[in-house]
């Protein structure tokens, strides 16, 4: 589990390598990412963010999501 601050964010580096990784020097590759998402959230309903909160699910929730990334080419 990963929980992150509100107007926060994470980025992760990914290195393609090791077993059942054979990339050949010089040759273009492919790669998208796939998977599912699920965010759960507790808040407290203040006349200002009630609104917002009844949008987004409630002042207590949970969702989830299966997303797949844009393809991004790279050279090996």
């Amino acid at each position: 589990m990963l929980e992150l601050a509100p107007r926060h964010a994470v980025t992760k580096d990914i290195t393609l390598e090791g077993d059942g990784w054979a990339l050949e020097r010089g040759k273009e590759y492919r790669v998208r990412a796939s998977g599912k998402a699920m965010v759960v959230w507790y808040a407290v309903v203040t006349a200002d963010a009630e609104r917002t909160l009844k949008v987004g699910g409630g002042p207590t929730g949970s969702m989830g999501w299966v997303f797949d990334s844009e393809v991004v080419g790279f050279v090996a």
